[in-house]
């Protein structure tokens, strides 16, 4: 029963993480990397104790996660250029200032709400086998 608890939660921290339930402003998926890098896993540790872990193996899951502060970006290449959209056609420039990312907190959020649901789901079915005694 436990196990079969852990594994739905897992798979509904991977289901909120994927979609931004929690009603906070998303971020703009370009290559979908991102979600299919997401996954949920049950930890079986000693005397029975079980984990649920959520993660995101994409390079730019952590950014993402807890936010960037302000921070210069250069061009690669020395005397290369970056190219962005302007309103009037394309910009090209060495560097530019970027004002950083607030911290979307996906994985927090789907993780803390997957807990939240495991606990009541434990307690409901419980509950249901106490009233059979």
């Amino acid at each position: 029963m436990v196990l079969d608890v852990a594994r739905a939660a897992a798979e509904r921290g991977e289901t909120a993480a994927l979609s931004g339930s929690s009603g906070v402003k998303t971020w703009r998926t370009r290559s979908g990397a991102l979600a299919d890098s997401i996954k949920g896993r049950v930890l079986v540790r000693a005397r029975g104790r079980l984990i649920v872990r959520l993660s995101a193996g994409a390079k730019h899951a952590r950014f993402l996660e807890e936010g960037t502060s302000p921070h210069i970006i250069t061009a690669r290449r020395r005397g290369g250029r970056l190219r962005f959209a302007g309103t009037n056609g394309w910009v090209f420039r060495r560097s530019v200032n970027h004002p950083g990312n607030p911290p979307y907190r996906f994985l927090s959020r789907a993780s803390h709400g997957a807990a939240l649901w495991a606990l009541h789901e434990l307690h409901r079915r419980m509950r249901a086998i106490a009233k059979t005694f």
